[in-house]
Order: C-alpha cells, then structure tokens, then sequence
C-alpha cells in the first residue's frame, strides 16, 4: 500500500538506516522519481531516504536520477516482502554505515 508521503522512521528489520520512509508500492513511473525528488526538496533536506517501490522501472530511473541530481545511491535490496528497496543519500558517492 502507498503511503501518504514521507514518514521519518529508523531503520526497519533487515534494511539499513534512513532518515525519511517513501513507500511508493503500486505507483508507476514517474510517480517513485517524483517522490524521491520531493523528499530531497524537503527543509532541512534529509541524509537518506529509504523508497519502496515495485515498478519494475524504478530499477534503472532510480540509478538515472540519482546521477542526473548528484544524489548516492548507497544501498539497493529488498524489503521483508520482496519489494525493491533503494537508499538515496543527499550526496553522491557515500556508502551505506
């Protein structure tokens, strides 16, 4: 189920920490993309955003943008049910702690 926007949260079982939860399961390209760049235009403008998302698209959106907005992309896995996970960081090029 989406969630309603951003919800700042820990770190959930098996996934690593974050700073902001976007739960994007069911929405389709670009909508995942769209909330990612929403989070991160955010004030204060989080360290990293954890985002669900089953669109087989955000596979390679997620790593595009990323580049395109100098954003790291530190973590990819899944959720506990099977949902594709992504950890964005707000600066390109750090590792997942």
């Amino acid at each position: 189920p989406r969630g309603a926007g951003p919800v700042s949260a820990g770190a959930a079982e098996g996934l690593p920490a974050y700073d902001v939860l976007l739960d994007e399961r069911g929405a389709l390209c670009p909508l995942p993309v769209i909330a990612l760049a929403r989070a991160f235009s955010a004030d204060p403008v989080p360290e990293r955003v954890l985002l669900l998302a089953d669109d087989p698209a955000a596979t390679t959106d997620i790593p595009a943008w990323c580049s395109l907005r100098r954003r790291g992309l530190a973590w990819t896995g899944t959720a506990a049910d099977g949902t594709p996970a992504f950890l964005v960081t707000s600066t390109a090029g750090e590792a997942t702690p």
